[in-house]
């Protein structure tokens, strides 16, 4: 989610001895390889797609795993948030290691931020974020702009683990994260033997095709995003403008002919490629301002979203099925 500050900070002090002793509790062959492959990278599912274990979807509904069900105090965490909670983990780097710097493109981002508590940490980890770069001290609660380009350096001989969760963030949940500086003085939360928090779960997954308002709103800032870039080519810029006014309207002509429904997925699904296609072709000049990226991935990335998974299974079902007739 872009932000108008690299990094938040939150006001709560977590017992991270209880946190890290539930974590530890949990058997070692619970833990996964990161999904794109990072050396020194692996994590544990708290909070997965349909609590499966093996899932790294980003798709509802998000539910609490077995881990997170049989750890109290995290269940106690989580709840001081007062937030809706997507996918949550516990994210462990191996001494040496890092994440390399990016930017969180795919289209999910556009809407989630991600909240980090160092569980086991040292003080010259770090955490760069937009040309800032921060310590995330064990027991402490962060958030931060992953629009920006952002990496993390474990140059240390400590193993180092996050806790983290995805959310959309309630009006409560940004009224509790304060831009790095102005923060507030933070309060020890303890655990509290007994209290069984409910939490809120990411359940309904959305339209499985993206409705036409939201498309043209996003694409509508990219652009306006793309425009502010003086070295950008205005004829290239008129070019994406106008491929991205035809998709728009086309996509709104089949969304009231048919709806999201399997009748008109054929049609959405043919839609979606040909968008694709055009954002591969786009030349790697073309730049945003807000954060540096090259266009072109950007906008692929909103147009691989424009079917949800599940709704391209189905269609390849329905594919299968006819094909068998």
């Amino acid at each position: 989610m872009h932000l108008r500050h690299p990094f938040y900070k939150f006001a709560f002090r977590f017992d991270v001895e209880r946190l890290a002793a539930e974590m530890f509790a949990i058997p070692e062959e619970a833990w996964r390889r990161h999904p794109l492959d990072y050396s020194g990278n692996s994590y544990l599912p708290l909070i997965a797609t349909n609590a499966d274990v093996d899932s790294s979807d980003f798709e509802s509904p998000m539910l609490p795993t077995e881990h997170l069900r049989r750890s109290s105090y995290l269940q106690q965490v989580l709840a001081q948030f007062r937030t809706l909670l997507g996918r949550a983990r516990y994210m462990r780097l191996e001494p040496g290691h890092g994440v390399p710097p990016h930017v969180d493109m795919q289209y999910y981002w556009r809407s989630h931020s991600r909240v980090h508590i160092p569980v086991v940490t040292d003080p010259a980890v770090r955490f760069h974020c937009g040309g800032e770069s921060v310590h995330m001290a064990a027991g402490e609660a962060w958030t931060f702009d992953n629009w920006r380009e952002h990496q993390v350096v474990n140059e240390t001989g400590v193993r180092r683990v996050h806790l983290t969760f995805d959310t959309y963030g309630s009006t409560e949940f940004w009224e509790l994260a304060k831009p790095l500086g102005r923060e507030e003085r933070a309060q020890t939360v303890p655990f509290r033997p007994g209290a069984v928090p409910k939490l809120m779960f990411e359940t309904y997954d959305g339209d499985p095709v993206m409705p036409p308002g939201e498309l043209e709103l996003e694409l509508s800032r990219l652009l306006a995003d793309a425009a502010a870039v003086p070295g950008n080519d205005p004829n290239a810029l008129a070019h994406v403008r106008a491929t991205t006014d035809s998709l728009i309207k086309e996509w709104r002509v089949l969304w009231h002919l048919h709806g999201p429904t399997d009748e008109g997925m054929t049609g959405f699904a043919a839609l979606a490629n040909w968008a694709v296609g055009t954002a591969a072709a786009l030349p790697p000049t073309l730049r945003l301002a807000s954060n540096g990226s090259a266009l072109a991935p950007v906008l692929k990335a909103t147009f691989n979203a424009l079917l949800k998974p599940s709704a391209i299974a189905r269609l390849r079902e329905g594919t299968r099925a006819a094909a068998a007739h």
